[in-house]
């Protein structure tokens, strides 16, 4: 649910900060639905990273815009964008039922 909260949160802005932390506080798995609901909603427009080592708290790693980040997770080569599109339109069609 904490997930969830947090992604609604995120499409209201137009900028969300990923705070990875100490490299192990976020998934692969929920950037990509992070970014494939920015993609589709419009918001957020960027994706801004942040770490923590033990010198520095949220230091600044680098941004950039979700389409992009969508396109590097899914890159037409990669297994996984079959898997996507093919649970996206699954949802699509459980939402249409629905």
């Amino acid at each position: 649910m904490q997930i969830l909260a947090a992604l609604e949160k995120a499409s209201e802005t137009d900028i969300v900060v990923v705070d990875l932390q100490d490299g192990k506080a976020w998934w692969e798995t929920r950037l990509l639905v992070l970014v494939a609901g920015a993609v589709r909603k419009g918001r957020p427009r960027s994706v801004v990273f942040v770490a923590s080592t033990t010198q520095q708290k949220r230091l600044f790693l680098g941004w950039a815009p979700p389409q992009s980040l969508l396109d590097a997770l899914l890159g037409r080569r990669n297994p996984r964008h079959v898997t996507y599109l093919k649970t996206y339109a699954l949802a699509q069609e459980a939402n249409e039922k629905w």
